[in-house]
């Protein structure tokens, strides 16, 4: 879970793009993802591998940086 304090120091640190698709995508159940979501769109951090929605989630994600556009997908996968 992304907490709103981090979204400042990780920006600052020059994270532009993160995948939120891990293993620990819901350690603080849906409401915890969410608010993840919601943080990192307001911070403007591109993101993937997670979402509201199941076509969300599967979604790719674009940067549009001076040097181009960069795509980032994301996915996991449990046995």
């Amino acid at each position: 879970m992304f907490f709103k304090g981090a979204l400042a120091d990780v920006k600052n640190l020059g994270v532009d793009m993160v995948s939120t698709a891990n293993n620990h995508s819901l350690d603080a159940d849906v409401p915890g993802l969410l608010e993840t979501i919601r943080l990192l769109n307001e911070g403007g951090i591109v993101h993937a591998g997670t979402g509201r929605t199941l076509q969300e989630a599967r979604a790719a994600n674009f940067l549009n940086s001076p040097k181009g556009v960069i795509g980032l997908v994301s996915t996991f996968s449990v046995d």
